[in-house]
């Protein structure tokens, strides 16, 4: 992992060595991250890479629990909790199977539960008047190991966020992309 801020680019070699455990659901849904960094790592690079993963497992893709073959299609729905609280729903097609290995396309559509938007650190929300966020790619998940071992996917969209004063909102393009390898 690297940062563009390069201060925490350096605090992140401290974090080599990071034990984690994943528990997974029905269809490798993750469930529970748990993370056992070691003691030299600062609280920066701890947040850091807690919240990468935290986004890169809020964009797996859980798998049907019925047997499927290639070709299989399956649409999966659910709500993330952040900032602002969204349905995530995923169209999956299961493209190649060779062994334990999964290869699937995918595309995605996040859409706000509610117009609130939480502003992080602190008590204070703003409202979201407009909101935009869509994606997809191919991920290659190892059946053994439940996270993806391939891979890759973009998200790109767009919020804007209202405050006290309606006529200055804050607008923001937002952008996610996770590389598995």
């Amino acid at each position: 992992m690297t940062s563009p801020d390069a201060s925490l680019n350096g605090q992140l070699p401290a974090m080599a060595g990071t034990k984690a455990g994943l528990t997974t659901g029905p269809g490798l849904a993750p469930v529970a991250l748990r993370l056992a960094p070691p003691e030299q790592a600062g609280e920066e690079a701890r947040l850091a890479v807690e919240q990468s993963l935290v986004t890169a497992l809020n964009t797996s893709i859980a798998l049907p629990t019925e047997p499927i073959a290639v070709g299989a299609r399956w649409r999966t729905e659910r709500v993330i909790s952040a900032a602002a609280t969204v349905t995530q729903t995923i169209d999956a097609r299961l493209s190649a199977w060779d062994g334990n290995r999964l290869t699937i396309q995918f595309s995605a559509e996040e859409t706000p539960v509610n117009s609130v938007f939480a502003i992080p650190g602190g008590n204070d929300t703003l409202t979201i008047s407009r909101f935009s966020s869509e994606g997809g790619g191919t991920v290659e998940v190892d059946l053994t190991r439940g996270l993806p071992v391939g891979g890759e996917l973009t998200y790109t969209g767009a919020r804007e966020l209202v405050g006290a004063d309606p006529s200055r909102p804050l607008v923001q393009k937002t952008g996610l992309t996770v590389t598995w390898r």
